[in-house]
């Protein structure tokens, strides 16, 4: 466990509270060592400190001033707002991670004391059970030092990778917002089997062990998923039957779609317009 790192979350939504059960169940940090702010919703502070055993102090602005890190798990359209609330409470020497989609480190740093240091993450809500994929970057005044800790941070709620800025709208379309496309495929394997005649535990069971086999599989062999597809579809066999079922609908290009969308989104987040529409933004 670190014993100088010191955090304040601000913005108490999935995220937060994915990021700081992830650093209290690796001991990358202890409760004494995070603090929880938000703008509003007592209740939500309340329940986080009752669950978590930390603390939501009222005076957010020294709660900001002694921390270590700072992560800004705050909704993009929230971004502007909250940077002009503690831009006085931050200095130079703190570093400041954003897992706001779309928002880039520039946009950061030009609302805060010049110097400071400002680096984006784009981890996933996996992030509560230690199984994120988080993809990292630094902003002008990020030092290897500093990537390097966020990196530690990070790596206590899953796996991280470090990305050019210019790739960090696609890491959102991609692992960002990947858990929802894989608990959508979920729901229809489990639809299908149910419609195929099992129970809907039966189905249930079988789905999610052949969703974790299949992954294993993969992380395990370290082979290409289409080798790995190829030695399961034999010529004329069920799975083959199957597969060209998904291809024949265009299953990857489904999937290719989807990222796309997500990522095109996650630029639009960054446009200074159109931001008091962004209500659905992931974080």
């Amino acid at each position: 466990m670190s014993q100088r790192e010191t955090y304040c979350l601000i913005g108490a939504g999935a995220m937060a509270e994915a990021i700081l059960s992830g650093l209290l169940k690796n001991k990358r940090a202890s409760a004494e060592q995070i603090r929880l702010i938000n703008r509003e919703n007592a209740d939500r502070l309340r329940q986080m400190e009752s669950a978590y055993g930390i603390r939501c102090p009222r005076q957010k602005e020294k709660a900001i001033a002694d921390a270590n890190t700072i992560i800004l798990a705050v909704k993009p359209k929230d971004m502007d707002q909250v940077l002009k609330q503690y831009k006085d409470d931050i200095r130079p020497g703190q570093r400041v991670i954003s897992v706001a989609a779309g928002i880039s480190t520039s946009f950061i740093e030009e609302r805060l004391p010049r110097g400071t240091t400002v680096i984006r993450a784009m981890p996933n809500t996996s992030s509560m059970i230690g199984r994120s994929a988080t993809a990292l970057c630094g902003g002008a005044y990020a030092t290897e030092e500093d990537l390097n800790s966020a990196s530690a941070t990070f790596s206590s709620i899953g796996s991280v990778v470090r990305v050019e800025e210019k790739d960090m709208d696609a890491v959102t379309g991609l692992s960002g917002s990947g858990p929802a496309y894989i608990y959508y495929l979920v729901e229809g394997l489990e639809r299908a089997g149910v419609n195929a005649g099992l129970s809907h535990p039966v189905a249930r069971q079988l789905t999610l062990q052949t969703l974790v086999g299949a992954a294993h599989m993969l992380l395990e062999t370290g082979e290409d998923p289409a080798q790995l597809r190829h030695k399961v579809t034999s010529p004329g066999g069920t799975t083959m039957a199957g597969v060209q079922s998904l291809a024949d609908h265009d299953f990857h290009q489904t999937l290719i779609t989807a990222v796309k969308r997500a990522q095109k989104r996650s630029k639009e987040l960054a446009s200074p317009c159109p931001l008091r529409h962004c209500a659905d933004d992931p974080v």
